[in-house]
Parts: structure tokens; C-alpha cells; sequence
């Protein structure tokens, strides 16, 4: 059979990712059949817009969780309850007098046990797995925002907002059946005031007001195994602002997804990988894709519908390490021949530029996250310093090249304020090397990185850097706020650079057990706009929502 790879030679050892390949199908092997279940109850995924992240990671920073593997969300309700309840033994074991310092860590811990109590009655065993229920109504959230003009989006699953007023109405639904059979949607309704001439990013026209299901999906879980059907976001790394591979900038796609929700100790020598999580996803995206190239975007229309396949591996051998691979393909498309089985496998594992049907776009990357607890024994700054980030290579070479990278800071109990102040800053560049192609990085002539012209990695996007900073202030267990500060440069390469300066403030407030307001405002000032030296924009916008939870 004549190869469709230009200069390749057969599989062999030179192949780079075919190791990982290989371990991940036996170790997926070994995770299904022989090892029991932890819990037997499957449940939904929590958005990754709830509260639910910036109180877990509160948690965790104040040392009460070691167990986590923050580059791999979101995460399942009953893996949420098995962090809380690692938590609550934790904080059972404080002093007295250290208990009364924090407060707003016991309100913390009292919130959850509520919101999960049925999770957590599994997890702590009680009962062997989650009873059968439909719930129509979860949580309930009305939004509005109003801004001048196009301020800048981003990790807002693709949300649109238009000049003017816009408002917002979605809920949340789940409902599950005996413990291994479980559904998830989210309708939404969207209001937008300005209506005339509006146009999304693809220039469709777009309604004033409309309902959509913005998410969906079907769960089974077998063993430790679960399979997840529909629409879902993900997020690939332990970074807060950004992932290189997969966040949630753009909108969810449909996709078929393998993983196992709570982390495995493996056998044999697999063990010293420590706890371990993986997903593998196979999706069919979207048709006229944009290609992001700064200055240059233009709008594919051939290769229309390509596959996209992605394999996570997530590893934590010790509770102050985690680190993991990320890898990612986009190929095939309704102009290209029928690819077969032994296609696909070839378009996985080989590690060769491809050529004829087989052509391909390739990102991969591996993330590592290090945290010190109890740092201020030594410099009395903060009770928890992070230290993470994520180095990518696009293109299949072999390393593969193309290089990115992203890394952060994090003072968890910044100043040792009792769990009040958390610092983070973080930084990345997706073209570090002057020697190296520029407008690599998400773009590529028949397969960028997007889906619904928004990338689905970084939204800084190609040949850019980004440096960002925030403060969250916790002044008491009820009203927490934010601060924020962002800086961008997109466009390096080219004569006329645009500089975009953000800053953001927030403010979040519990009435209740059941009920949350959040108000933010935000500026934005651009140089050389639309990548055209002279032009500058100034742009503000204000939010608010309230979210109820039934």
C-alpha cells in the first residue's frame, strides 16, 4: 500500500506520542476492567462559571486539599464532594484556635456540605450511589451588561455581547437514573437591544432575542470508566486566565468524551504516576472556520466539518506535584475522502507532517503545576505558593516545534490574612523565539485551532504575549471582590502591534444559602487598532447577575 506521508518512515520508536498512545489505551484497558469503582454513581459536571472553582481553590490553597488535579476540569458533582470531604477531615484536624482564624474556610465547608449533601453521603458511604431524580431547575441565573462598543470577550464559552443592553436568562437541569445513567442541559434565552445590522464573528445575522440549549450531554458510567455524550467545556491545564490546548473561550462543541471522573491509583509500575485522570475526546467541528491570523483573518471555506480528537493525561505523584500532556488533532473534512479506522490511527499516532487526506493540524503541550505549603513558616507571605504553567509545540515534528508557553504564580492566603487575600499573576507568550515562524500558533491554512471563530485555546491567540494579574479579597464569609489587570500585546510580528490594557473590578455578594449577586465593571484601552498604526479605542462595560440554586 503506497504511505500518504511525505519521507516517512514505518511505525516505529521515532514516533513521538506513540508511547503515550499506547500507555493510555492499556492504562484505559486496565482503569475499565479491573479495578472497582470508587463510587458507583455517575453526576453531572459543574459549569465552569459557578462559585463552586473559586471556593474549591480556596480550599485547596489554605492546604485543607491535597488531592486535586486542577488541570483537568470541570468537575463532576461527586468529585467535587470527594474533594470537600477530604476538606472537612482536614479542618477537623486543625487546632482550636487556628479553626477560629478562619472563619470564612468553616463558612466555606458549611456551604458545600450543603449543596452536596446527597454526593457526599455517597462519598462518605452511606449510601452506595445517588438516587434517581429529575431535577427541571438547578440553579436559575439573570444577567445583564451593558457596554459601548466591541470590548474585547473571552472564557465566556462563546457568549456574544453587542453594543448597548443585552440580558440574559438560562438555567441549569440535570437529572440521573440509579447511579449510572445521567443527563445535563442548560437552556438559554438572550435579549440583545441594538438589533439592527447585528452580525456574529461569522458575519451570520443575528436575532434580537432568541432560546438556545447552550449546553447538553448524556452520562454512562461503567466501572470507573464514563462516557459523556453532548456538548460540554473543558479546560486543560491548572493555569487561571488562560490554557494553551483547551479552555473555555469558545462556545462548547459536541463531543464524545472517555474519561474517569475521580483520580486512579494504577497498578504495577503505572503506580508511581500517583493519582491519575485521563480523557480522551473525539468531536466533528464546526463548518467556515476562521483562521486567526493577526491581520490576516479570513474565513476557510473548504474542509468543512473536520474530526477533532484529543487525549489529557493528568498525573499527581505526590500532593505538592501535578503535571500532564496535552495533544490534539484536526484533520479530515466533507471535502476529503472517507477516512477508515487504520486513517485515523495513523493521523493519532504517526509523527510526520501529513500530507493528501491524511493533512492535519497538531497542537500538544505538557503542563506542571508545583505547590509549597505552609510557605510562611519561612517568609511570612502567604500559606500557599503555586507555581504552574504550560509548555505547547505545534506541528508534528518531532520534538514538535512551534513553541508557547504560559506560566503563573500563586499566593494562596496571600500576606497569611486568614484565607482572606489570594494573589495570582500570570503570563504567556505563544511566540517565544525570534528564530521561529511567527502566526503559528491556533492558525493553519485548512485546520486552525477555532470553533465558531473563537479559539478554543488561549484567547490571546497567535503571535501575542499577555500579562495578567489579580487580587481576590475575601472581607467576609458573604462579600468577596475582585481586582484584575491585563495587558496584551497581539500582533508582535507585525509593523503595527495592538496593545490592548484591561482592568476589571468585581464584587460578589450571598444573601442567602440560595442566592448570589455579582456586579463587575471593566475599561479597555487599544492602541493601533485593528492592527492599523494611529487608531486607538476606548471601551467600558458593566455587569450584574443574580443566581439562584434550588
Amino acid at each position: 500500500m503506497k504511505s500518504r506521508f511525505q519521507g516517512c518512515n514505518d511505525l516505529g520508536i521515532k514516533q513521538s506520542f506513540f508511547f503515550y498512545f499506547a500507555s493510555f489505551f492499556m492504562v484505559a484497558f486496565i482503569t475499565f476492567f479491573l479495578i472497582r469503582p470508587a463510587f458507583g454513581a455517575v453526576s453531572s459536571n459543574v459549569p465552569l462559571d459557578d462559585h463552586v472553582y473559586q471556593d474549591l481553590d480556596r480550599l485547596i490553597n489554605q492546604g485543607l486539599i491535597k488531592s486535586d488535579h486542577w488541570g483537568t476540569r470541570p468537575l463532576s458533582r461527586i468529585e467535587v464532594a470527594r474533594l470537600v470531604h477530604e476538606a472537612r477531615e482536614s479542618w477537623d484536624r486543625l487546632a482550636p484556635e487556628e479553626q477560629n482564624n478562619l472563619g470564612i474556610i468553616r463558612e466555606i465547608l458549611i456551604r458545600f456540605e450543603d449543596e452536596f449533601w446527597e454526593e457526599l453521603s455517597v462519598v462518605s458511604g452511606f449510601q452506595d450511589s445517588l438516587n434517581t431524580f429529575i431535577k427541571p431547575s438547578d440553579r436559575v441565573t439573570l444577567s445583564y451588561r451593558y457596554q459601548d462598543g466591541g470590548h474585547s470577550l473571552f472564557n465566556n464559552e462563546g457568549l456574544d455581547y453587542y453594543g448597548g443592553n443585552n440580558a440574559f436568562v438560562d438555567m441549569t437541569m440535570r437529572a440521573n437514573f440509579k447511579g449510572f445513567l445521567g443527563f445535563f442541559a442548560q437552556p438559554r434565552f438572550v435579549y440583545y437591544e441594538n438589533k439592527d445590522d447585528l452580525s456574529d464573528v461569522k458575519g451570520h445575522e443575528v436575532d434580537d432575542n432568541h432560546f438556545t440549549f447552550h449546553s447538553y450531554y448524556s452520562k454512562l458510567q461503567l466501572g470507573k470508566t464514563e462516557i459523556l455524550y453532548g456538548r460540554d467545556s473543558l479546560w486543560w491545564n491548572p493555569c487561571y486566565h488562560g490554557a494553551l490546548i483547551m479552555s473555555n473561550n469558545a462556545e462548547p462543541f459536541r463531543m464524545f468524551k472517555v474519561s474517569n471522573p475521580h483520580p486512579t491509583i494504577l497498578p504495577l509500575f503505572f503506580k508511581y504516576l500517583g493519582l491519575f485522570k485521563y480523557s480522551l475526546v473525539f468531536a466533528t467541528l464546526d463548518s467556515q472556520r476562521l483562521n486567526p491570523r493577526p491581520g490576516q483573518e479570513r474565513f476557510i471555506e473548504d474542509h468543512n466539518n473536520p474530526y477533532f480528537s484529543a487525549i489529557h493525561l493528568d498525573m499527581k505523584p505526590f500532593p505538592w506535584l501535578e503535571f500532564g500532556i496535552n495533544h490534539i488533532n484536526i484533520y479530515g473534512g466533507e471535502d476529503r475522502e472517507d477516512l477508515d479506522y487504520q486513517d485515523h490511527l495513523e493521523v493519532l499516532l504517526r509523527n510526520k507532517n501529513l500530507t493528501g487526506d491524511l493533512s492535519a493540524n497538531s497542537e500538544t503541550s505538557a503542563f506542571m503545576a508545583f505547590r509549597w505549603y505552609r510557605f510562611s513558616d519561612f517568609i511570612p507571605l502567604a500559606e500557599t505558593v503555586s507555581l504552574y504553567g504550560e509548555w505547547g509545540g505545534e506541528d508534528k515534528a518531532y520534538p514538535p516545534d512551534y513553541r508557547a508557553f504560559q506560566v503563573g504564580l500563586l499566593f494562596g492566603d496571600f500576606l497569611k490574612w486568614n484565607s482572606r487575600l489570594q494573589l495570582r499573576l500570570e503570563y504567556i507568550n505563544t511566540t517565544p523565539f525570534k528564530d521561529e515562524p511567527k502566526d503559528v500558533w491556533y492558525t493553519h491554512p485548512a485546520y486552525p485551532a477555532t470553533y465558531e471563530g473563537r479559539v478554543f485555546g488561549h484567547h490571546v491567540g497567535s503571535n501575542a504575549e499577555d500579562y495578567f494579574a489579580r487580587l481576590d479579597i475575601a472581607l467576609t464569609s458573604k462579600l468577596g471582590m475582585g481586582l484584575q489587570a491585563d495587558y496584551e500585546r497581539r500582533g508582535t510580528a507585525l509593523d503595527a502591534e495592538e496593545k490592548v490594557s484591561q482592568w476589571q473590578l468585581d464584587a460578589h455578594y450571598r444573601l442567602s444559602d440560595h442566592l448570589s449577586l455579582l456586579g463587575v465593571l471593566g475599561v479597555e484601552e487599544i492602541e493601533n487598532a485593528g492592527f492599523i498604526k494611529g487608531p486607538t479605542g476606548d471601551h467600558s462595560f458593566v455587569s450584574a447577575w443574580m443566581r439562584y440554586y434550588f
